[in-house]
């Protein structure tokens, strides 16, 4: 982590890879994460809604009610998406392509 923080990749890029590590989801998940999954910021038990149609998986599994993957989010988390917030905040990706955002 100290490495990649230190690295001169751009600032999304840098709290991409450590939300990466906070939540531990798969990077797929990571890149399409969108500013409205995310619930409940404010509150004591902030959430990550991951749709089931982004999910891994059968069709069947991607179509069941209620299999969205919730992923409880630590505090430290929820100030990477603040960090994020000036940076990206005004598309719909949280973390997208460096062609869609321009590094600041």
């Amino acid at each position: 982590m100290r490495t990649a923080e230190q690295d001169d990749a751009r600032p999304v890029t840098r709290l991409a890879l450590r939300f990466l590590a906070l939540t531990a989801v798969r990077p797929n998940e990571l890149r399409g994460a969108e500013w409205n999954e995310f619930e409940n910021l404010d509150d004591p038990s902030p959430l990550w809604r991951i749709p089931a149609a982004r999910m891994k998986g059968d069709l069947d599994r991607k179509e069941e009610a209620g299999g969205d993957h919730l992923v409880p989010l630590a505090r430290q988390a929820v100030a990477v998406l603040r960090a994020l917030w000036p940076l990206t905040g005004d598309g719909a990706l949280v973390f997208p392509s460096a062609r869609h955002c321009i590094s600041r």
